[in-house]
């Protein structure tokens, strides 16, 4: 289970099971506004600064962090291998096209 925290900036992940934490990060220093989406062991959050982070969920390292505008502040959606995120300051959508799974 993982949980963005608008108060002190980092994504948390917890064991479902025990509700035990598993790790926590610090990653915005404008606070995790939204809802953390998870797809194939990637975590991706934004930052209310405009960022768009994508964590692994195993280990909480940070895979990858781009700016999407001023302001995001809803949950990202991933689909068909890429992440849309909406950027409220611009009215726009960011697209990020995921890399390909290594086999």
């Amino acid at each position: 289970m993982f949980v963005g925290s608008r108060d002190d900036h980092k994504i948390y992940a917890f064991n479902a099971a025990t509700s035990g934490l598993i790790w926590r990060k610090g990653l915005s220093h404008a606070g995790i506004f939204n809802g953390p989406t998870v797809a194939n062991g990637v975590v991706y959050a934004a930052g209310e600064e405009g960022k768009l982070y994508a964590v692994d969920a195993a280990t909480g390292r940070v895979l990858f962090r781009g700016s999407v505008g001023e302001q995001a502040l809803a949950s990202p959606t991933v689909d068909e291998g890429n992440v849309y995120i909406p950027c409220y300051d611009a009215f726009a959508v960011t697209a990020f096209a995921l890399p390909p799974r290594s086999r």
